[in-house]
């Protein structure tokens, strides 16, 4: 897959992660360019990050920095690189929500008084 240059450029290329005992799980990466100002951002906080830690950051950091990139085993046939992004973004829209209210209702941590009421 050629760099996305501009943003909102959206691409995929096929790809295969290592699960468990090297076993190969086929799938692709969707990959999208962010804005020049989302990528300010993501730039700042890896530099930030680095610091923090004492590390110097490496050049595929800073590049890996501009883009979201995920990875799927749906098939392109089922869902454009475009819908992979699309339906991630709403998923993590919920997400928030639900991080929102487990703030509100301060269930962050919830105490156990027994055993039995700890399992989920």
């Amino acid at each position: 897959m050629q760099p996305l240059q501009s943003p909102g450029v959206i691409g995929s290329v096929s790809a295969e992660v290592l699960a468990g005992k090297g076993a190969a799980v086929p799938g692709r990466l969707c990959a999208l360019r962010k804005t020049e100002e989302a990528i300010r951002l993501a730039l700042a906080k890896v530099r930030k990050e680095a610091a923090r830690k004492g590390r110097s950051v490496q050049p595929a950091t800073l590049e890996l920095a501009q883009y979201v990139i995920l990875f799927t085993t749906v098939p392109e046939r089922d869902w454009s690189a475009a819908e992979v992004l699309e339906r991630y973004r709403r998923g993590w829209q919920v997400e928030l929500v639900f991080k929102r209210f487990k703030s509100l209702a301060e269930l962050g941590y919830l105490p156990k008084y027994n055993d039995e009421s700890a399992k989920a």
